[in-house]
């Protein structure tokens, strides 16, 4: 009888090579689509955050008086920013003080040091008619706005906050 002699074939040739580079190619591809998806949640956690902060801050301004309620006789010693007064109205000499207070110290105020910010009080055909803090360039990564209306003495006004980083 003949016997029958089978030379077995070695695995680790061209197909083992070729496995092998699929699978570093398939690891660079999920690693590459991981860090893609985690630059996109930042950047949207990023801008929720301002989102956020922006109606916060105009909803601080315009509903409450501030601390101390008379701030504006006295602007280094405020703690919260607010431009309300007793009627429920925007106070006209609260929005000047606050226009004219330094940059720096209305962010730290605000809480908001992170980002630049810009507000704009416009009239009825919207037209600026005040503004304080730093135009959004145009190289800003985001931008968030908020708009209110408010009254300031017995006219309608535009109320625009802007946040940008």
């Amino acid at each position: 009888m003949k016997t029958l002699i089978f030379k077995k074939a070695q695995l680790f040739s061209i197909d083992g090579l070729i496995s092998i580079f699929f699978c570093i190619v398939m690891i660079l591809f999920i690693m590459s689509l991981w860090n893609l998806y985690a630059l996109r949640l930042n950047e949207n956690l990023d801008s929720e955050e301002m989102q956020l902060l922006s109606f916060q801050i105009t909803d601080v301004l315009m509903k409450y008086e501030g601390s101390p309620s008379n701030w504006q006789n006295n602007p280094e010693n405020v703690s919260i920013i607010g431009l309300r007064d007793e009627t429920g109205k925007l106070d006209e000499q609260k929005l000047n003080t606050f226009i004219q207070m330094n940059y720096t110290e209305v962010k730290q105020i605000l809480n908001i040091e992170r980002f630049e910010y810009q507000m704009k009080i416009r009239d009825a055909n919207g037209n600026v008619i005040n503004s304080s803090g730093i135009n959004a360039s145009i190289n800003a990564e985001q931008v968030v706005s908020t708009v209110r209306l408010s009254l300031i003495g017995n006219i309608t006004r535009q109320i625009e906050l802007t946040l940008w980083k």
